[in-house]
């Protein structure tokens, strides 16, 4: 299978499960779980499905699905395989917040191939394809270049986030370099709009691969860079991505 070719199967799983959600009743949607910071629907379950049955249908490539990885400790970081997640801003989704989308995205051991980040609300399909090519709709993308004194960064919490005072200086120590922070409710989204040019750095302790693949993977196709920690989270990492003007702030990495 070719890189085209699975950028285009990535592209077809996404889009499937995007019209799924957004024909879904949010505000009436099934709450299968709930913790003090996050929550779990049937949606999310039932859109994985429909990606799932569509990269199964199409390749024989391993794939990674977040609904399927949950309770699990581990997971294959050796060879070719799908990451994905079915529904990044679940909370968005469900209190009606116009930010959610659908991640796919393809890894080769610890690099990113291609990926499809589908916002299926504005019916905006982000993809890319490293060392080929970025595209919104099929609109070429490139990232933003500009220093960190211009910049705006996103950022979010994930739910096991610590939230102890010497956490939070710290954190606010690293982004006080950049413009403008924003804290969207969903990573993927957020580095497409990196690759897009509507923002221009992400910074995440902590969050899961699943959340984080397919953006990487536009990113670095539209110009960017990324730098990656482990993390202790099971499938985590501490991840920051940027437009290749915007090095990190700090002397060390996390």
């Amino acid at each position: 299978m070719t890189d085209g070719e699975s950028l285009a199967l990535a592209e077809c799983a996404a889009r499937a499960a995007g019209q799924f959600l957004a024909a879904g009743s949010r505000r009436n949607a099934v709450l299968m779980a709930e913790t003090a910071r996050d929550v779990k629907l049937q949606a999310d379950r039932d859109a994985e499905d429909r990606i799932v049955d569509v990269l199964a249908g199409g390749s024989s490539i391993p794939i990674v699905a977040e609904e399927r990885a949950v309770g699990t400790s581990s997971q294959s970081t050796v060879g070719l395989r799908w990451i994905v997640d079915p529904l990044d801003g679940t909370m968005n989704y469900l209190q009606g917040i116009p930010f959610c989308c659908v991640s796919v995205g393809l890894w080769n051991d610890d690099q990113p191939v291609a990926g499809a980040v589908y916002d299926f609300d504005r019916d905006e399909m982000f993809s890319a394809i490293v060392g080929t090519g970025a595209w919104l709709n099929g609109s070429p993308l490139r990232v933003r270049s500009v220093p960190p004194d211009r910049a705006v960064m996103f950022t979010g919490f994930p739910a096991g986030t610590d939230f102890a005072p010497a956490t939070v200086t710290r954190f606010v120590t690293q982004v006080s370099a950049f413009r403008k922070i924003r804290l969207l409710g969903s990573a993927a989204l957020s580095l497409a709009y990196v690759a897009a040019g509507r923002g221009d750095a992400y910074f995440e302790r902590d969050i899961r691969i699943w959340d984080i693949a397919a953006g990487l993977a536009l990113v670095r196709a539209a110009g960017g860079t990324f730098l990656s920690a482990p993390s202790p989270v099971a499938h985590g990492l501490t991840v920051y991505a940027h437009n290749g003007a915007c090095p990190w702030p700090d002397p060390h990495f996390v």
